[in-house]
């Protein structure tokens, strides 16, 4: 692994959630800095120049899962975030709402996608609705697709549902409301930490953890196809519980010809610390990928483990995570899924710019105009979380 320019992100602030791109055959990395502001920076083939301007104004509504989330189709950049909502605004102003911008390489963002507006379901009746948490993927056919958590105003319970957009610059078409868990007098069911992908042949997939009816403690994480008008749950149920939902990781997919993979972290009931877990649907059911749980640490080393980032190249899986032992860390890991042995293989032990300091929320992007794997992530630098890129050459 070698490092890709310096520090990515301005040291003026704390800089998190990094998104790694690759944007005509070149890197670009998406982040969210002084926890309000949606930065990017492009590299320039000698250094990672000054963030393109900030278009939410320092307003996007931050949380503690990944936000905001970015992607490219190969020749622009596309941007997603919930605005925040102002205190004494109007109906339309007041509550959290979805946003999409688009970044062509030289320009600036452009005004909202959808004709200027939200991308979020308004609901301007009290007491409103707010929208957070996007995930946005760009398909192989140019399409732009978000997922995002909304309020359901008019559920039986308090509840939150996802959504899915197919959006345009001047349109948008929405889905239904997906939530799983509408018992009547059960507990409110929250969606949390939301993802959306899709595979070579444009299908689109959603992944969430969703809050279970009865039981407080536990979230439950789920994957669906979405096709209009509606929603097909992969496997007959919850692929995974956990029992921190306040530590749940934002779950990642990939896909080789048919077949899904996810990754995602699980935390134990009796002491919440998290492993990170591969699975793979084949049409019919999930199973394991690798044998058990990723660590790069032995059983009675291994502390916590979260965010994991996983990507597809040609026939191999990639994966990216961030690991703390029982005494130091966390640190950033990258590993390969070799075949046939089934097994993952660590690519270079920890990949920190200085391994002393602790580090998180990696994120990997292939380009293979170079047969490059880049990794971004968040370094602790002065107390401070900041933005670095790493990168190696696979040999075929």
């Amino acid at each position: 692994w070698t490092g890709v320019g310096g520090q990515v992100s301005p040291a003026d602030a704390e800089s998190e959630d990094p998104t790694m791109i690759i944007n005509n055959d070149s890197p670009a990395v998406g982040y969210r800095h002084a926890s309000f502001e949606a930065n990017l920076n492009t590299w320039d083939g000698s250094a990672w120049g000054t963030s393109v301007s900030d278009p939410t104004n320092g307003n996007m509504n931050s949380s503690i899962y990944h936000t905001p989330s970015y992607c490219s189709d190969g020749t622009a950049i596309h941007l997603t975030y919930s605005l925040a909502g102002v205190s004494g605004g109007t109906d339309d102003e007041f509550y959290d709402r979805v946003f999409v911008h688009d970044w062509v390489s030289g320009g600036t963002w452009s005004t909202p996608w959808n004709n200027g507006e939200e991308v979020s379901v308004k609901n301007t009746t009290p007491p409103g609705a707010n929208a957070w948490e996007p995930a946005v993927n760009c398909d192989p056919s140019g399409n732009l697709w978000v997922a995002w958590a909304e309020s359901d105003v008019n559920a039986m319970v308090d509840d939150d549902h996802l959504w899915v957009a197919w959006v345009t610059d001047t349109f948008s078409l929405r889905s239904q409301p997906l939530s799983r868990n509408d018992t009547i007098g059960s507990y409110g069911t929250g969606v949390r930490s939301v993802e959306v992908a899709t595979n070579d042949n444009g299908n689109i997939y959603v992944a969430q953890w969703e809050s279970h009816h009865d039981d407080q403690d536990r979230t439950d994480l789920y994957v669906t196809r979405w096709t209009t008008p509606g929603f097909s749950n992969l496997g007959a149920g919850a692929i995974s519980d956990d029992y921190d939902s306040n530590n749940l990781s934002k779950p990642s997919l990939a896909f080789i010809g048919t077949d899904v993979y996810i990754a995602y972290t699980r935390a134990n009931a009796s002491d919440y610390t998290r492993h990170v877990h591969v699975q793979k649907y084949d049409g019919i059911s999930w199973t394991t990928v690798g044998g058990g749980p990723v660590s790069a640490y032995s059983a009675t080393d291994h502390y916590d483990s979260g965010n994991p980032d996983l990507i597809a190249v040609g026939n191999s899986l990639y994966l990216t995570w961030e690991e703390s032992d029982q005494y130091e860390g966390p640190y950033i890991y990258v590993a390969r899924l070799t075949t046939p042995g089934n097994t993952w293989e660590i690519v270079g032990d920890k990949i920190n710019v200085d391994q002393d300091r602790a580090a998180q929320d990696p994120s990997l992007a292939y380009n293979a105009a170079e047969g490059a794997l880049y990794v971004a992530f968040e370094e602790d630098v002065d107390g401070w979380p900041q933005i670095f890129v790493k990168k190696t050459y696979l040999i075929p």
